[in-house]
C-alpha cells in the first residue's frame, strides 16, 4: 500500500510541476510576444519621426507642436524619450536642446521626480542622467534633495552636483564647497570634481575663485586644470592664477604657472615678481623649474633670457630641453643656442643646446 501511495504522490508532484512549468512558458512567451511587440512599435514610430518632414523634426527646427509627437501611451512616452535621448547625444544644437528641455519638462518632469525617490539606485542614476541631458528646469529642488539625502552614495551625490551645474543653479557653488569640506580623505575622485567644473558656467566657476579659501587643496587643483582645458581667459581669472604663483602649496603654483602658459599673457606687475621670484630657481624642485621655463617660453620676456640661459645647464634633462625650447620662441633664439653649445662652461648645455639645434634643423627639412 505504501508503495502504490509513493507512486501517485510522485505522479501527482510530477504533473503539478509539468502544469507550473507549462503556465511559467506561457507566461514568458506572452512577455516575450508583449516586448517584441513594444520593440516594434517604438522602432516604427522612431523610423517615422527621423523622417525630415516628420512632426518631431518641424518642432526641432522652428517650435511647430503637432498632437502626433503627444504621447498617449506608455510605450509612446519611451519611446519619444529615446528619441529625444539619441538626438542630444548626436547632434543637438543649443536651440535644438533648448526646445526638447521644454518637451522633456512638459511630459517627464513627474515621472523623474518619482524616479529620484526610487529605492533602486541604477532608477535615480538615469533619471539624474536624463535630467542633466535634457537641461530640465523646474526641478532642481528634487536633485537637490539627492544631494541633502544622508544615505546617498559620493557617485550619485556628485552626479546630482553635475546636473545642477549643468541647470545653473544659484547655489551650486555653496553646495559644491560644502561637499568638499565634509569630504576629509580622497575619496572624491578628479574625475568627479571635474565632471561639475567642466559644465558650471564661467559666472558660477568665478564666484568660486572668489571662495577659493573655503576650498581644500584637491578642489583648487582640479579648478586651476578646468579653467586651462576649458581656455577660459577672463580678468578674474588671470588675476587669480597669478597671485597663486606665491601659493604655499608647490602643486599650485605649477598648475597655475601651466595654465598661464596656456594664456600667454601676465600683466606686468605680476612678470616683474615671477621674474624676482625666479631667481632662485635653483633651488625648486625639477618639475617647479620645469614649469617655469615653460611659462617663462609662453610669456617671451627679454628680462627672462639670462635665466634661461642658466636653466640650460640644469642637473635635469627635462629642464635642459624645456628651456632650449622657450630659448628658442625668442628673437635670434637660434643665435643663443649656437653661442651656448659652443661656449657655455658647463657640458650638458652644450649638448642641450645641440640637440636643439639639431632638432630645429630637422624639422625645417621635414617642412620643406
Amino acid at each position: 500500500m505504501s508503495a502504490v501511495y509513493s507512486i501517485t504522490f510522485v505522479s501527482w508532484f510530477c504533473a503539478v510541476m509539468a502544469v507550473m512549468l507549462l503556465v511559467l512558458y506561457v507566461i514568458l512567451a506572452i512577455r516575450k510576444w508583449k516586448s517584441n511587440r513594444t520593440r516594434g512599435r517604438i522602432r516604427r514610430w522612431t523610423a517615422r519621426m527621423e523622417k525630415l518632414d516628420s512632426p518631431i523634426e518641424q518642432y526641432l527646427r522652428d517650435g511647430t507642436r503637432s498632437r502626433q509627437i503627444v504621447p498617449r501611451r506608455s510605450w509612446q512616452l519611451a519611446a519619444l524619450e529615446n528619441y529625444l535621448f539619441h538626438r542630444v547625444n548626436v547632434s543637438g544644437t543649443p536651440a535644438e536642446i533648448e526646445s526638447i528641455s521644454r518637451m522633456a519638462a512638459e511630459l517627464y518632469s513627474e515621472a523623474y521626480r518619482k524616479s529620484l525617490r526610487n529605492r533602486k539606485w541604477n532608477v535615480r542614476m538615469n533619471a539624474l542622467v536624463l535630467i542633466g541631458l535634457f537641461r530640465m528646469k523646474g526641478i532642481e529642488e528634487n536633485v537637490r534633495s539627492v544631494v541633502a539625502a544622508g544615505k546617498t552614495g559620493d557617485l550619485e551625490k556628485w552626479t546630482a552636483l553635475r546636473v545642477l551645474a549643468l541647470l545653473r543653479y544659484p547655489d551650486i557653488v555653496n553646495m559644491l564647497l560644502i561637499e568638499d569640506a565634509q569630504h576629509e580623505t580622497d575619496s572624491i575622485s578628479e574625475h568627479m570634481y571635474r565632471s561639475v567644473l567642466m559644465v558650471m558656467p564661467v559666472q558660477l566657476l568665478e564666484e568660486l575663485i572668489g571662495r577659493s579659501e573655503e576650498a581644500r587643496i584637491r578642489l583648487r587643483l582640479n579648478l586651476i586644470d578646468v579653467l586651462r582645458i576649458r581656455n577660459i581667459r577672463t580678468e578674474r581669472v588671470l588675476a587669480w592664477l597669478e597671485r597663486l604663483l606665491a601659493d604655499p602649496s608647490e602643486e599650485c603654483r605649477i598648475r597655475a604657472m601651466k595654465a598661464l602658459a596656456n594664456f600667454g599673457y601676465m600683466t606686468e606687475q605680476a612678470e616683474i615678481a615671477f621674474l624676482e621670484a625666479s631667481k632662485e630657481w635653483a633651488t625648486y624642485s625639477w618639475p617647479l623649474r620645469l614649469m617655469t621655463a615653460r611659462l617663462m617660453a609662453e610669456v617671451r620676456s627679454s628680462d627672462f633670457v639670462p635665466i634661461l640661459q642658466q636653466m640650460m645647464g640644469d642637473s635635469a634633462y627635462l629642464v635642459r630641453i624645456e628651456a632650449g625650447r622657450a630659448l628658442m620662441n625668442y628673437a635670434n633664439g637660434d643665435a643663443m643656442l649656437r653661442q651656448i653649445a659652443s661656449f657655455h662652461p658647463d657640458r650638458y648645455a652644450r649638448e642641450a643646446a645641440e640637440e636643439m639645434l639639431e632638432r630645429e634643423e630637422a624639422g625645417q627639412s621635414d617642412a620643406g
